[in-house]
C-alpha cells in the first residue's frame, strides 16, 4: 500500500509560478485572467456545494428514520451519523470556498476588468439551495440524537414527517436542464 503512495508522490507535477506568468502578461490581461479564474472557480465551487447539499439531504432520510423509529442496527446507525457529519463538513467547506471566490471576483470586478461571463443562477436555483440548507439545518437535531444513541423525543415526532417530505423534495429537485 505504501509503495503505491510513494509511486504517486513521485509523479511529476507541472507547477506554474504565478509571478512569472503575471510578468509575461500586461497588467490588464493579468487582471482579466485572475477575474476569469475567480468566476470559473466560483461557479465550480457553487456546483460542488449544491451537490454536497443534495447528498446531505439524501443522508438525512435515514438519520430521521433512525431518530424516530430506531430500526437500524447500531453499526449502520453510526455509519449514517458519520456520513451525515462528513457531508455536513463537506458542505461547509464548499460554501466557504464559494464565498472566498465570490469575494475575490467582486474585488477584481470593482477594478474595471474586461472579463464577461454569462452565469445562469436563477431564482429556482436559489430556492433549491435554500431548501437543501433548510433540510440540513433541521436534520442537525436528529443527527445529534442518533450520534448519542438516543431516540427522538415524542413531541418532535410530527417534525419527522415534515423533514422527510422536505428531504424527498430536496433530493428529487435535481438541477434544471438548460
Amino acid at each position: 500500500m505504501t509503495g503505491h503512495l510513494l509511486a504517486l508522490a513521485r509523479v511529476p507535477v507541472a507547477v506554474v509560478d504565478a509571478s512569472q506568468t503575471a510578468r509575461a502578461e500586461d497588467a490588464t490581461g493579468s487582471s482579466t485572467r485572475e477575474e476569469l479564474l475567480a468566476r470559473v472557480s466560483l461557479v465550480h465551487h457553487r456546483g460542488l456545494r449544491l451537490a454536497s447539499l443534495r447528498r446531505l439531504a439524501a443522508i438525512a432520510v435515514p438519520v430521521w428514520i433512525q431518530a424516530h423509529t430506531r430500526v437500524l442496527p447500531d453499526l449502520l446507525a453510526w455509519l449514517v451519523a458519520l456520513l451525515f457529519g462528513f457531508f455536513l463538513a463537506e458542505t461547509v467547506l464548499y460554501a466557504v470556498l464559494e464565498h472566498v471566490w465570490a469575494r475575490r471576483g467582486e474585488r477584481l470586478r470593482d477594478g474595471g476588468s474586461r472579463a464577461v461571463i454569462h452565469e445562469l443562477w436563477t431564482v429556482r436555483d436559489q430556492l433549491r439551495s435554500a431548501l437543501w440548507y433548510g433540510v440540513g439545518i433541521v436534520s442537525l437535531l436528529p443527527w445529534a440524537v442518533v450520534a448519542l444513541g438516543h431516540a427522538l423525543p415524542p413531541p418532535l415526532y410530527p417534525l419527522t414527517w415534515l423533514a422527510l417530505a422536505l428531504a424527498a423534495l430536496a433530493v428529487t429537485s435535481g438541477p434544471s436542464r438548460r
